[in-house]
């Protein structure tokens, strides 16, 4: 079983563009360098959906469990998983 295979009944969240809030879980951040510095990938889970957020700031905590309000970036399919990029996160007070 593969680590995507949870996903497999993934649904695209939200519009292009829409700002929202979404109850997440962080699944894992993958630091990593090149030539514009530093950046993170996060994966995310919010329910059965697969989330997807590329972060060059500070970004949230490696075990957040929560509520974020962040902008729908663009649906794609990776693997045969439906993905939610998202952009602009930030932790709901």
């Amino acid at each position: 079983m593969g680590y995507l295979d949870k996903y497999k009944d993934s649904v695209h969240i939200g519009e292009i563009k829409e700002r929202i809030e979404i109850d997440i879980k962080v699944e894992r951040m993958i630091p990593f360098e090149n030539e514009f510095g530093s950046k993170k990938i996060y994966t995310i889970s919010s329910g059965s959906n697969y989330i997807v957020w590329f972060c060059s700031g500070n970004g949230i905590p490696e075990d957040f469990v929560g509520k974020i309000k962040c902008t729908i970036k663009d649906h794609v399919v990776y693997k045969n998983i439906n993905q939610t990029i998202i952009n602009r996160a930030v932790i709901c007070k």
